[in-house]
Formats: structure tokens, C-alpha cells, sequence
């Protein structure tokens, strides 16, 4: 009886050691994953609105400071228009948790008709 209720916990806690250890090994060695990019496209709308956002977390490991006019986040625009037409941008400021006001961008696009052909390909199955 007394070594179950010593054993329990020293198993417990050799488990969740091993599952911290396991979690931490998975992450990536960069953290956020895109930390050298100075932005992040994120879709709002699939196929119509991206919003690109400042990657802040890359500012802040780098010691440089938020370009708060947002004129870094208009080099996303390549990137995008790799893959989608664009239509219009729309820089808005918004405010984060800190009170900060900081810049997002908003792409209105459709996709390219590249992008939309080897969908369209990939869709139709080859009759046998």
C-alpha cells in the first residue's frame, strides 16, 4: 500500500517529464516557424481577402522597430500575386493587446487562372 502511494507520483511525474520533453523536441528550431519573415498572409476570406499582418515576434528577437507605416508589409504583394490576381489593398491600423496601433494589410484578389486551371485538373479523375 505505501509503495503504491509512492510510486504513483514518481510515475507521474517520469510521464509528463517525458511528454514535455517529446512536445519541446517537436517544436521548430525557429519557433513561430516564419520568424525571418517580417510578414504573415493569412486568409480571411478563401480565394477573395488575405490580410497580411507584421510578424512582431520576428521584430522583437531582432531588436529592430515596427514599421508603423506599413510599407514592409507591401512586399508580400509578389508572394501573393504568385498565386492570385489582386484587386485592391486596403492598409487599416489596428490596435493589439498592448495598445499599440499597427498596420495590416488587406488584399482583395481572385485566383489566377493558373491556380484555378490545375485545380480544375486535379479535380477531374482520368477515365480508364
Amino acid at each position: 500500500m505505501i509503495k503504491t502511494k509512492v510510486l504513483a507520483p514518481v510515475v507521474a511525474i517520469a510521464v509528463s517529464f517525458t511528454l514535455l520533453v517529446m512536445a519541446s523536441l517537436s517544436i521548430p528550431a525557429n519557433g513561430a516557424g516564419e520568424i525571418g519573415s517580417n510578414y504573415f498572409i493569412k486568409p480571411v476570406v478563401e480565394d477573395r481577402v488575405l490580410v497580411v499582418e507584421p510578424n512582431l515576434l520576428g521584430f522583437v528577437r531582432s531588436g529592430l522597430a515596427v514599421d508603423e507605416s506599413g510599407q514592409m508589409l507591401f512586399s508580400s504583394l509578389n508572394e501573393i500575386a504568385e498565386r492570385y490576381i489582386i484587386q485592391s489593398t486596403q492598409l487599416v491600423k489596428v490596435e493589439r493587446n498592448s495598445g499599440r496601433l499597427v498596420p495590416n494589410l488587406f488584399v482583395y484578389v481572385q485566383p489566377s487562372d493558373a491556380v484555378t486551371a490545375s485545380i480544375e485538373a486535379s479535380s477531374i479523375a482520368p477515365e480508364l
